[in-house]
Parts: C-alpha cells; structure tokens; sequence
C-alpha cells in the first residue's frame, strides 16, 4: 500500500511540473525563435512590472498590466484566444506567473519573454 500511494504521487507530481521550471519562455523546445516568430506574427506584448518600472524604458508597442491586475484586466488581451501573447517583466518570475495565469484563462500561444533584453528586437531600437 504505502509503494502504491508513493507511486501515485510521484506520477502526479511529474504531471504538475509549472510551465516555467524547466522551460522559462514557457516556449516550444525551439526556444526564442518561438518568441520571436510569435511577435512577427503580431503577438500582444504585456509588461507585467509596475507602472513605475514601465515608465522608466519598456519594449516598444508594449502595454503595461502589472501581475497584481492581470486577473482583473485580462479582456484588455482580446477575445481571441488564439492570438499569439508574449509577457515580460524584470527577472522573469512575474511574467512566469502572469503566464500561468494567462493559460489558464484560455490563452493558447502566450510565452514568457523573461525580461525586456532577452526578446528579439525587430527595430534594432529595443
């Protein structure tokens, strides 16, 4: 009995494994190209920091919708669930959590972009 119950939760925790441990970008294995082709294809970019860290430099064409109101503000991420959504912060971790939050509402093609200076620049002015 006791092997069956450490089986079971083992399985289990291999299942829950969150979409930002071993995979940051919450990207496909490809890693950012994912991202990158994800904003060529018009994602939506979210900075998930404060206003005031958004104030001081953000990636162009962002919007700011700090982690603390993502729940409360995510019709302001459209109603088409298939369009491609790109979130970023500081360090990651915020976005991370955003990300969770995003899939979770119905958002298929949402990505951590980790932070600012680790997405792609398409105008070589990020």
């Amino acid at each position: 009995m006791r092997f069956l119950v450490l089986a079971v939760m083992a399985v289990s925790l291999a299942s829950c494994s969150p979409s930002n441990s071993s995979n940051p970008s919450g990207a496909s294995p490809s890693g950012p190209s994912a991202i990158e082709q994800a904003i060529k294809d018009g994602a939506l970019i979210v900075d998930v920091r404060t206003p005031a860290e958004f104030a001081s430099g953000h990636y162009p064409g962002a919007v700011n919708i700090p982690l603390d109101e993502i729940d409360r503000r995510m019709n302001e991420l459209g109603a088409d669930t298939n369009r491609p959504i790109v979130l970023y912060c500081r360090s990651g971790r915020r976005s991370g959590i955003a990300l969770d939050q995003v899939r979770r509402a119905g958002y298929t093609k949402a990505f951590n972009g980790i932070n600012q200076s680790s997405m792609p620049c398409p105008t070589g002015k990020c």
